[in-house]
């Protein structure tokens, strides 16, 4: 791979260096901080190489890298590119960090392959539906037929997608699916089957999570106690055949075994879609997993979709829509809320954190016009997945004489905030309400769901009325 795109930096005329740089190894950052007309040029060495949140590789350097510099090269005392500007860390001195050729190797490969992420990494939703469902959706021009490469071999799964729009991109960061707990302690090494003295590597699995709900464990793979799944508290000793300390660490190299790195690092250099063997010991007794690896995916996505129109609903003049670190930068001078607690939890199946961003005034929602930054619990008793799942329930309770949200500030959840509406009053005030603001439709066309329009008229999506006043779900 390295060769591979080697060669394609060569014939632009910047050689990529095909090793990661040693440490207090010269290096020199070119680019334009702040703008200007002439080139700058900053020199220092590496500091370190270790791997970022994403668990993705990464080397620190002390040469100054500011706002301009991001993209640019940085060269090795042999004129190499050893890889490309990417940030500074605020509020620290002389703590800059690059991209490596290893990363962007890796990347290129995947463009010139023409690998795709799957639609489910370009949801708008993350969330997929059937394929009785799909087949209608595709009718209307709205779905896209899903696949996923393993291993070279195309899943073909029949389900599909929906709200897919935007550009290509390639595959995501690749993950497990797993946390892990360090292993330092005799006793609980004891207490999993490590019949070592304490000197062993290993990490316990703390946690699962299904990172793709597009490929599913059929139910003879499930009941098989080596199925190609990590279970909690399973000991994984090795990736690919290199040991897991018990600090979670792996050596960086086999030239270079005394550094050591995240074992992350073994599971981000690959794509996804790629299998890897882990070492494992499950109740005692020694195993190997061949696990494929999926797209991390998280209950607060970090972006949803470039240039994507916002996924919303609106119900009696509450907006409501999915968390996004997008959605959460573009608040923060507002006051709003820290979501920290909750961004990094991973996100199962077709799950997603609906908040209630704010109310347009009306007289149907008088008393609530100030409600705003609350994740939404429960609509009329019922919890909502994701958005669609919340149309579902908005139209359900249209036999109903109220519709009632029930929401809570983040961090906060034992101080429950009722929202009531009358139902007859919102089917009133709906037209008013969208005249009011300018806005074209109760809802944004992904969060829809397919199997509510028909076949050849997709006009029922425009009015909430008709759809409360149907209810017959």
């Amino acid at each position: 791979d390295a060769a591979s795109a080697s060669a394609t930096a060569l014939a632009s005329g910047l050689p990529l260096c095909p090793i990661l740089p040693r440490l207090d190894e010269n290096v020199t950052c070119v680019g334009f901080p702040r703008g200007g007309q002439q080139i700058s040029v900053t020199r220092g060495v590496v500091s370190r190489v270790d791997v970022n949140s994403h668990g993705v590789l990464r080397i620190q350097i002390d040469a100054a890298i500011n706002p301009g510099n991001s993209g640019g090269p940085v060269f090795d005392e042999a004129g190499r590119v050893i890889g490309i500007a990417s940030a500074h860390l605020r509020g620290g001195s002389n703590i800059g960090y690059i991209i490596p050729t290893e990363v962007l190797s890796h990347f290129m490969q995947m463009t010139e392959n023409g690998l795709e992420a799957s639609p489910l990494e370009r949801s708008a939703l993350n969330a997929e539906i059937d394929k009785e469902s799909a087949e209608m959706a595709t009718t209307n021009g709205s779905a896209e037929h899903t696949s996923m490469e393993i291993d070279g071999k195309d899943t073909n799964s029949k389900k599909c997608v929906v709200g897919v729009t935007g550009p290509r991109m390639v595959p995501g960061i690749a993950g497990l699916g797993a946390n892990t707990q360090t292993l330092e302690s005799k006793a609980l090494r004891k207490r999993l089957g490590l019949k070592d003295e304490g000197d062993g590597g290993g990490v316990r699995v703390t946690g699962v999570w299904s990172p793709s709900p597009l490929i599913d464990l059929d139910a003879e793979a499930a009941a098989d106690p080596k199925a190609s799944s990590l279970r909690v508290d399973d000991v994984l000793l090795s990736i690919d055949g290199i040991e897991v300390g018990q600090d979670g660490t792996i050596p960086l190299s086999s030239d270079r075994p005394y550094e050591r790195i995240s074992k992350s690092y073994l599971i981000t250099r690959h794509r996804v879609g790629k299998s890897v063997d882990l070492g494992i010991i499950r109740d005692g007794e020694e195993m190997t997993l061949q696990v494929p690896l999926r797209a991390n995916r998280y209950l607060c996505p970090v972006y949803d979709q470039f240039d994507a129109h916002p996924s919303y609903v609106i119900c009696g003049g509450c907006i409501f829509v999915p968390m996004s670190w997008p959605w959460i930068s573009a608040h923060r001078k507002k006051g709003i809320p820290s979501y920290n607690a909750m961004s990094s939890d991973p996100a199962n199946g077709d799950e997603q954190v609906i908040v209630l961003s704010k109310v347009l005034a009306d007289e149907v929602n008088v008393g609530y016009h100030h409600k705003q930054y609350l994740i939404l619990r429960s609509v009329n008793g019922t919890k909502p997945s994701n958005m669609r799942d919340l149309v579902r329930l908005i139209i359900k309770g249209g036999k109903l004489p109220n519709l009632e949200f029930r929401c809570y500030m983040v961090n906060q959840e034992y101080c429950e905030q009722l929202i009531c509406l009358d139902v007859n009053e919102v089917k009133e005030a709906e037209e008013r309400i969208l005249k009011q603001h300018m806005v074209a439709s109760w809802c944004s066309a992904e969060c829809f769901p397919p199997e509510l329009k028909k076949d050849d008229d997709d006009s029922e999506i425009k009015t909430m009325v008709s759809m409360l006043e149907k209810c017959n779900m």
